[in-house]
């Protein structure tokens, strides 16, 4: 009997049945509908709820991320005044519309708090320490629960309980509070004389996590239910269709039973199971379309896995790149893991030789010695020819692609990617040679940085910090001596009769005593030490936790050191000996502030300077050290 056949049959039975038993299925219909309606209803809610929290939290980690750098609330949290603190954190939640926030110092302790009582969907972002470190961290909130509340209750409709533990927040009305332990969706609940169903989620928060229930009424009684006699005539009228129909139900079971457990193994996940088909009927073409389905879902599910795979590493690579912007190695990491990405390699590697020799590796698998020996083999023959070169092994092949400088004279680097099973073509060396050239320029770029930001610190004569890098170093170290209690030293240092130097010799030998000193200082210092070209023939040095007596000895040590040195003629002559008369003062003993240790220094210069030159004189003493 073909399945046309066989509904046909069912069909004749289902007629015979009184139109009672159509009214039956109806009322099933409507009495699993009215909870069906209602968590149709609640899934929505709760998905509109959920969605409009994760905005209100995504935009409050915008603002607190910026709010976090300001200046002042760093600089209160620093010093540890409480009161600097409390206004600064004010005038934050005001500017940014926090309703509540709260600064913790380092050690995860709250020093203050400002804003609204039960706050909710509060983020913590941390303070960054301008030297490095953590300095504290900053919490916020946009809302309040009853804010929260009168929200949500806008966009669901619905009765709503806000909870944090055993403690409730905010409530729409009094629905009570039902018991949510072991349950797994929604639940049935009653308050009063009316029945409802809950469903319960939790509100994430780095702070404090919240519980949202949702509450949809659950009205009226099945019709069936209502009425005793109806479900008595529908029982007897089910019973004569269960005879009627069973020897055609009998028919389909099997052929029925397999579609469905293979349908479950589909909306699982499973894919390595076919339906067997039997025949040539209706139900075994269903079967070989759905076998056929089957196969074309998992092919898509599993491109849409790569995409999304391969979507969230591009947009990590994306924030690497950002985060990483000024370091070269970082650099040179993600554009081997992009362009193995874009290649669909599974191994890749980069060399770089510039200031330094820089290498780069990235693997989706661990590679056979295979591959690794073809890719070898092919990064040697790219640099030999200078060129692009392709190579294959057996089933593994390799691309090596070389790194030009901008004026493509250069060769900067190579990069070699490998795989397996298929060789390399044309759009792949496109997308190598467009990512290595977006590479030189932003290596390139890196350099030029860094190379201005040595030049904006450095004095070009001598090596050594210029002055306004010397006084920023000196900012922070004197605050750093403040907070822990430590002594500071600094040495002014000036060149004895350097006019006369220049007069008589020339600038350019007056240059080279500035070297010869600058050498001098820079070999006697220690690695904590500030050695600073001050200005013109003035040197200075800072001495970190060094006191009067320490700093005393160390300048007595390099004004014989600089007495000692001979510096070389650049006319042929004879050698410059030259001598330096240096001023010694000490904070806290001498000073209280950077400007004040600068003078107290300077004065101890001068009166080695009035006390004959060539020597040492420390602050506050009356008779300079020879």
């Amino acid at each position: 009997m073909s399945f046309r056949g066989r509904l046909i049959s069912f069909f004749a039975a289902i007629v015979v049945i009184p139109m009672a038993t159509v009214m039956f299925l109806l009322f099933q219909v409507a009495e699993s509908a009215r909870v069906g309606q209602a968590d149709a209803v609640l899934r929505q809610a709760l998905r509109a709820s959920l969605t409009e929290y994760e905005t209100a939290t995504t935009e409050l980690a915008t603002k607190s991320d910026a709010a976090a750098t300001d200046v002042d609330l760093a600089n209160a949290i620093r010093d540890g005044d409480q009161v600097l603190v409390e206004a600064a954190l004010r005038s934050l939640a005001e500017r940014n519309e926090f309703v509540w926030a709260a600064a913790l110092d380092s050690h995860g302790k709250l020093i203050v708090e400002v804003g609204e009582d039960d706050p909710v969907g509060a983020v913590e972002v941390g303070i960054a320490e301008t030297g490095g470190g953590l300095l504290g961290s900053i919490q916020t909130a946009s809302m309040t629960a009853e804010d929260l509340s009168a929200e949500l209750r806008k966009i669901t409709k619905l009765d709503l309980v806000l909870s944090q533990g055993q403690r409730t927040l905010a409530k729409s009305r009094d629905v009570g509070t039902p018991d949510f332990t072991g349950a797994d969706g929604a639940i049935d609940t009653k308050y009063g004389t009316r029945a409802f169903r809950a469903v319960e989620a939790r509100l994430a928060s780095p702070v404090a996590d919240v519980r949202l229930a949702l509450f949809s009424p659950v009205d009226g009684d099945s019709l069936v239910i209502s009425s005793p006699t109806i479900l008595a005539g529908v029982a007897v009228f089910f019973v004569l269709a269960v005879i009627l129909v069973l020897t055609v139900i009998r028919s389909l079971q099997g052929q029925v039973s397999e579609m469905l457990s293979a349908a479950k193994r589909v909306g699982s996940g499973d894919f390595s199971r076919q339906v067997p088909v039997h025949g040539k009927d209706e139900l075994a073409s269903l079967a070989h379309e759905f076998n056929h389905m089957s196969g074309r879902l998992e092919e898509q599910i599993g491109a849409i896995s790569r995409q999304r795979s391969e979507l969230n590493r591009s947009v990590e690579r994306i924030g690497e790149a950002l985060a990483q912007g000024l370091n070269r190695q970082a650099v040179l990491g993600i554009m081997v893991e992009t362009a193995m990405a874009a290649c669909e390699a599974t191994h890749g590697q980069f060399v770089h030789h510039g200031d330094e020799t820089l290498r780069a590796e990235g693997r989706a698998s661990e590679p056979t010695p295979d591959l690794l020996h073809v890719m070898a083999e092919v990064e040697r023959a790219a640099l030999q020819h200078a060129c692009t070169i392709e190579g294959s092994g057996g089933d593994n092949h390799a691309l090596s692609h070389l790194l030009l400088s901008e004026d493509g004279r250069r060769v900067l680097g190579v990069m070699t990617l490998g795989r397996p099973g298929r060789p390399f073509v044309g759009s792949d060396r496109a997308r190598v040679e467009y990512l290595l050239s977006k590479a030189a320029v932003s290596i390139a770029n890196i350099g030029h940085v860094q190379r201005v930001s040595v030049q904006a610190k450095t004095d070009e004569l001598t090596g050594l910090a210029n002055n306004r890098h010397f006084r920023e170093w000196m900012g922070g170290e004197v605050r750093r001596a403040g907070r822990f209690g430590h002594e500071l030293s600094l040495m002014l240092i000036d060149v004895d009769n350097f006019k006369q130097v220049n007069d008589s010799r020339g600038h350019l030998q007056g240059d080279d005593v500035l070297r010869v000193l600058g050498r001098i200082l820079a070999s006697h210092a220690r690695q904590v030490d500030m050695p600073a070209r001050y200005g013109g023939e003035e040197f200075a040095v800072a001495l970190p936790e060094t006191g009067v007596d320490g700093a005393r000895e160390f300048a007595e040590r390099i004004r014989e050191a600089i007495e000692m040195a001979l510096v070389p003629s650049i006319s042929g002559g004879e050698p410059i000996a030259v001598t330096a008369s240096i001023g010694v003062a000490t904070l806290p003993s001498d000073a209280e502030d950077v400007n004040g240790l600068i003078a107290a220094a300077d004065g101890a210069l001068y009166s080695a300077k009035r006390a004959g030159k060539n020597r040492v004189a420390v602050a506050r003493s009356e008779v300079p050290v020879a």
